[in-house]
């Protein structure tokens, strides 16, 4: 649970850092949610921390981050996986497809794979 919190933690400070606003949690429910500066989309995010169970915590926060958007988001609203490694290229490619934004946090910042193409998450990877 400490690695989970440490991890929202960082996220919250670096979206308030780089103009985010309306950041939120809904206890119980979504870890953080967030305006993208300049009128950019909504996005929920989901954190998980990979230990050896990399497929099982993707899988949840895939089903969480579906049924967040659909309970309590907009159905534009973006998804994105925060995680505290890097994904095997396999998760990271079918996460992709299926509309979800992956960004880790190595302990010092914030990165996502290469293909990133959306702006309010290429903004934020690699951001202090």
């Amino acid at each position: 649970m400490k690695a989970h919190h440490d991890l929202l933690v960082e996220l919250h400070a670096l979206l308030q850092k780089n103009g985010w606003t309306h950041i939120n949690e809904i206890p119980g429910a979504i870890d953080l949610w967030a305006h993208s500066p300049g009128g950019g989309p909504r996005v929920i995010f989901e954190a998980k921390t990979m230990g050896r169970h990399e497929i099982h915590q993707t899988r949840a926060a895939l089903a969480q981050l579906f049924e967040y958007r659909h309970v309590h988001g907009a159905k534009e609203g973006e998804l994105c996986l925060v995680v505290n490694r890097r994904l095997s290229n396999k998760r990271e490619r079918l996460l992709a497809a299926l509309g979800i934004s992956v960004i880790w946090h190595d302990g010092l910042r914030f990165s996502t794979s290469h293909g990133a193409s959306k702006t309010w998450l290429t903004k934020i990877a690699g951001a202090r």
